[in-house]
């Protein structure tokens, strides 16, 4: 399977690079690396890419001397002694393929997962150079896909405003997309390209890392036997100064992580969740979101890292270094396989991207 990556700017696209190149994404390769005007990124850090996928040595996931785009500091990865995780992000670099920035139509890491101890066995495509290509609208990014023979795609831009121009032409095209978090800015983006999934008859998804920690998992399973009026805390970084969304950037990972511990199915299963309230208080917002009788208080500020507690749980989240691999593995199974049960898709997928706009907003 030959995945396109659209947009090269983010560190993301180095661990994407990375994970593929070492035959971590099961049968999936990188077959194409679409650079875009609102990201754009130098020829060299094109090449760089490409090596990575032709499977050079090279680790740009650590000390790369490609030229870097300025983004927010970010917390170091913590000490273990003090039990609080970081927030830890490689710096971006820049990358390869141009699009033209599209107008829009309507509104519009970080957490880790250890790499899973088993993984079936899987059979991949013999490895080939990504082609990198150039575009001059957004509407010929799926004409690139397909020419370089990709089956799917993965929407990598930082800023969720440019989401739903890049990647509904995806979907009209019939190939499948994940969207990089956070999925989008806007609400009616949300709505727009799930319909578009719809209509297509393809998949669309988009999560944060933290939805799939192992932590937040094993909570979920844990509370999930307990009684139904739960109420749990999660608290992480966000910064309203962000120039990728504000708040969404990094708060999409603790509305995540709450999403996904409250997911369990026997926690009110059915019930769509809602936001009860929120305050801001300087650069610390904090909101109070319900599934069902189930609730979590979510803290949002200068935080060095993310937690998790709640009955019988007070955990950091940590971050490791494959953090993306499982929300990949799980877009991949469910392109491949058909097995939908690590992809979040639909109405799901619009009630996490209205309770983010609410909470960060």
């Amino acid at each position: 399977m030959r995945l396109a990556v659209v947009g090269l700017a983010s560190s993301h696209v180095d661990q994407i690079v990375r994970l593929s190149a070492a035959a971590r994404l099961g049968p999936a390769r990188i077959g194409a690396l679409i650079d875009t005007p609102a990201e754009p990124v130098p020829p060299e850090r094109i090449a760089r890419l490409r090596q990575v996928c032709a499977g050079s040595t090279a680790d740009l996931g650590s000390g790369s001397d490609l030229p870097r785009t300025s983004e927010p500091a970010r917390a170091a990865e913590p000490s273990r002694t003090t039990g609080t995780s970081r927030a830890t992000e490689p710096s971006r670099t820049t990358g390869t393929f141009r699009a033209t920035e599209p107008s829009r139509t309507a509104g519009p890491s970080r957490a880790t997962e250890p790499s899973r101890a088993t993984e079936p066995s899987r059979t991949a495509e013999p490895s080939r150079t990504a082609e990198p290509s150039r575009v001059t609208e957004p509407s010929g990014v799926a004409g690139a896909v397909r020419a370089a023979g990709c089956e799917a795609a993965i929407v990598a831009t930082r800023d969720p405003a440019h989401h739903r121009a890049l990647a509904e032409p995806l979907l009209r095209a019939g190939i499948p997309v994940f969207v990089d978090k956070p999925f989008v800015a806007d609400l009616r983006d949300a709505e727009a390209l799930v319909a578009a999934a719809d209509r297509a008859g393809v998949l669309l998804t988009s999560s944060s890392a933290l939805r799939w920690h192992p932590t937040v998992r094993a909570a979920a399973q844990h509370w999930s036997a307990g009684p139904n009026t739960l109420r749990i805390r999660v608290t992480g970084p966000a910064d309203p100064a962000s120039p990728w969304g504000g708040r969404l950037f990094l708060g999409v990972h603790a509305v995540e992580a709450a999403l996904g511990a409250l997911s369990a199915p026997s926690v009110d299963a059915g019930e769509r969740p809602r936001l009860i309230g929120v305050t801001t208080h300087g650069s610390r917002r904090v909101a109070e979101i319900a599934v069902g009788r189930a609730t979590a208080v979510i803290e949002l500020g200068d935080h060095d890292g993310w937690h998790l507690s709640g009955p019988g749980v007070d955990a950091a989240l940590e971050l490791d270094p494959d953090y993306l691999r499982p929300p990949l593995l799980g877009f991949v199974d469910a392109v491949t396989r058909g097995d939908h049960s690590r992809v979040i898709t639909g109405a799901a997928l619009i009630d996490a991207a209205r309770v983010l706009t609410e909470v960060c907003a």
